[in-house]
């Protein structure tokens, strides 16, 4: 198996909860972003896949967002539309594309590769001392338990999904 749960956003503003605009995005960041979030984890997929050919099982979690969903940013009445990290949200989005693609190469395989979206959890990702700062906060979860959905994506069963994109409680989300 491999868990791809690789992700930076470095979009903030010196203010919590501001982001750079779209149209002042350093390219220099745009690029820092896209390379970790998605030519990282294609990388490692390539890399790794003549190996996960060889498992009877072989399994794929990409670990997205609900940022990375056209169908929640274009959404009027999602909290997701109103978020505006241009490199964080397109490479989220790429990486479902990715896994959509790699999905359907491996179509008729063993190979189940799915996107996870954990869910807000309270880690660093949100900014330097905030994982202790969100810990127990209503909507952030812990790692361990946000863990649990690729955990169970790491080890679908035979008839399991592949293709797909869930949520930490196995809700699927709109691409």
């Amino acid at each position: 198996m491999l868990v791809n749960d690789a992700g930076i956003s470095n979009e903030m503003t010196s203010t919590f909860g501001v982001t750079i605009p779209p149209n002042e995005l350093p390219e220099q960041k745009l690029r820092e972003i896209c390379e970790v979030n998605l030519s990282a984890p294609v990388a490692m997929i390539q890399e790794c896949l003549p190996l996960i050919r060889k498992s009877p099982a072989g399994r794929i979690v990409n670990v997205s967002s609900n940022l990375g969903s056209f169908g929640l940013s274009t959404n009027e009445t999602s909290p997701i539309r109103s978020i505006s990290t241009l490199g964080y949200k397109s490479s989220k989005a790429a990486l479902n594309m990715a896994t959509l693609m790699f999905s359907k190469e491996l179509q008729g395989t063993t190979i189940k590769i799915n996107a996870a979206n954990p869910g807000l959890v309270a880690t660093d990702l949100t900014g330097v001392g905030n994982g202790e700062k969100f810990a127990g906060r209503p909507g952030f979860g812990t790692p361990d338990e946000r863990a649990r959905i690729i955990v169970k994506l790491a080890t679908l069963p035979e008839d399991g999904p592949s293709g797909g994109f869930f949520t930490y409680d196995m809700v699927v989300l709109p691409w």
